[in-house]
């Protein structure tokens, strides 16, 4: 082999090894970035989960409360995800500027995120 040849052979080698550090090293840095939003999200969803239903709480929607208090306890069915979805959303629709429109919002929204991820973990469509 000539000189010329092992050159460029050694420099398309760093090429391509130069080539894959920058896109692994974007790939870790995005990674570490999307870790730190999960964490950041889920810490959002935890004070959600606590705080929201103590506002939604009526003497008035006693099967509400009892989703609520399960949802609060972590140990909410995917059937009463969907059921406490629907009636929140039936409450939304009624009021949508009504005073727990904002609460309503966001549990809705933290009740869709847990449907999905729950279907997921579960194998249930």
């Amino acid at each position: 082999m000539t000189d010329q040849l092992i050159l460029g052979i050694a420099a398309l080698l760093v090429a391509v090894l130069g080539v894959a550090y920058t896109y692994f090293g974007g790939v870790v840095r995005l990674e570490r970035r999307l870790a730190t939003i999960e964490t950041k999200m889920s810490l959002l969803w935890g004070v959600v989960e606590q705080a929201i239903p103590r506002l939604l709480h009526s003497p008035h929607t006693p099967v509400r409360d009892v989703l609520l208090d399960r949802l609060k306890a972590k140990v909410i069915t995917a059937d009463e995800i969907t059921e406490l979805i629907q009636d929140l959303s039936c409450e939304l629709a009624a009021e949508p500027k009504g005073q727990n429109a904002a609460a309503l919002m966001l549990i809705i929204g933290m009740l869709e995120i847990r449907l999905v991820d729950f279907r997921r973990n579960h194998g249930r469509r």
